[in-house]
């Protein structure tokens, strides 16, 4: 029943809804890779970027395919229509950090040269992890490469 009503509102872009409703099936049985990456974009949306780098650091050492082979028509993927508002600023971040972390994150769903872009515009952050950022850039250049020699 949760998970319906949050697909629900994620549907409707109304991710600010679906974000509470996504997190209580955490620790569920119910709870998926598939939530977790709505909860991705709907923290990257919400302004929670630490929250949906976290998540997105998670699944990407999990099986980095999971994000990357998005399928945009049967997932209802949002990221076409939330990555122009973000580089139109019709959705503002905090400082470039944040804003350069969800169009990364996001961009991997349908770009995977624009999220090594957005990723390595991170590099001379003193915000993110390091460690976590160069990983992050990494597995993103191995999909990179193994996406050309498939």
């Amino acid at each position: 029943m949760s998970e319906m009503l949050g697909n629900q509102y994620f549907l409707s872009r109304r991710f600010e809804a679906a974000k509470p409703v996504y997190e209580n099936l955490i620790g569920t049985s119910f709870y998926s890779d598939k939530i977790a990456k709505k909860l991705i974009v709907c923290y990257s949306v919400t302004h929670d970027t630490n929250r949906a780098f976290q998540l997105f650091y998670n699944l990407i050492q999990k099986d980095p395919r999971i994000i990357s082979n998005t399928k945009f028509y049967e997932e209802d993927c949002p990221c076409p229509e939330i990555l122009p508002q973000i580089l139109s600023e019709e959705i503002v971040y905090e400082n470039a950090d944040e804003k350069y972390l969800a169009l990364g994150m996001l961009s991997l769903y349908c770009n995977i040269s624009d999220s090594l872009k957005y990723f390595n515009k991170l590099r001379d952050s003193s915000v993110i992890d390091k460690g976590k950022l160069n990983n992050t850039i990494a597995v993103i250049n191995k999909i990179k490469l193994n996406s050309k020699t498939n």
